[in-house]
C-alpha cells in the first residue's frame, strides 16, 4: 500500500511502518515558545545558531521575530514616558 511508505510526522516523532519509531526530539531542538520541531541539531554550538536567546533557549524564526517586535515596542514605550 502506497500510504504505508509515507513518513508521518507527529509531535516530534517520525513514523515509518517498516522501521522502528525514531524520536526527533532526541536529536533536534524544539522552539521553547511554540514547541515546533526545528532543523537544528542539539549538538550544534549555540554560537553558531540563529534565533538562540542566551538564558532562554532556541526559538523558531516566527517566535523570535515576534519576541523582538515586542521588545522594540517595550523600548519605545519607555522612551515615550
Amino acid at each position: 500500500m502506497e500510504n504505508e511508505k509515507l513518513w508521518k510526522f507527529g509531535r516530534g516523532t517520525a513514523i515509518n511502518p517498516s522501521q522502528k519509531i525514531v524520536s526527533r526530539t532526541e536529536e533536534y531542538e524544539t522552539c521553547i515558545v511554540c514547541g515546533n520541531p526545528l532543523d537544528i541539531l542539539k549538538s550544534t554550538s549555540v554560537d553558531l545558531r540563529e534565533h538562540y536567546v542566551r538564558g532562554c533557549g532556541q526559538l523558531c524564526a516566527d517566535c523570535y521575530t515576534r519576541m523582538m517586535r515586542l521588545q522594540e515596542q517595550e523600548n519605545d514605550k519607555q522612551y515615550e514616558d
